[in-house]
């Protein structure tokens, strides 16, 4: 993380101002807005081979919600193309996930979902697959989801501990 690079700008998908830029190098930027929890980056110009990518392997609802915008990176004067801008999940093995589910573009919402760790003796019920003698140590907690609304994805987020510094 760069702190000269990195600053809070406005989403283009919800035009909240809780939209964290980074530039990662001189060729790419991304966002993440904790508002809406949408996200893109420079590369994920819309008709490319990486969207193409993403959108093969994703789940139908965030291909649905997908949006494009035309941007110019607030930091920069340089246009960009026309951006692909997802929902994120988050999967965090000792945390949790946070997720987009609902039935539709209109009828959506974050879930939010703890792992809890998975007692030693029962750790053999859960192979990681491709991994012989390897065994996942965390489960989702599926039992206890929680529902934040379309522009809560920080609160979802903040729910799993994704905040939470160990000290």
């Amino acid at each position: 993380m760069n702190l000269d690079k990195d600053k809070l700008v406005m989403c283009p998908c919800c035009k909240s101002d809780a939209c964290y830029e980074s530039e990662v190098n001189a060729t790419t930027i991304t966002w993440l807005c904790w508002t809406c929890g949408f996200t893109s980056n420079t590369k994920m110009v819309d008709g490319s081979s990486l969207v193409e990518h993403n959108e093969k392997n994703t789940a139908e609802l965030i291909k649905d919600l997908k949006q494009l915008h035309n941007n110019t990176s607030p930091s920069k004067t340089v246009a960009l193309p026309k951006l692909a801008w997802f929902p994120t999940v988050l999967n965090i093995r000792d945390k949790g996930m946070v997720f987009p589910e609902g039935k539709s573009t209109k009828d959506w919402h974050w879930k939010a979902v703890k792992a809890i760790p998975v007692p030693k003796e029962d750790q053999s019920k859960f192979p990681i697959p491709g991994q012989p003698g390897k065994f996942y140590e965390y489960q989702m907690d599926m039992k206890n989801q929680k529902e934040f609304g379309k522009f809560s994805f920080m609160d979802a987020a903040e729910e799993i501990g994704l905040f939470n510094i160990e000290e």
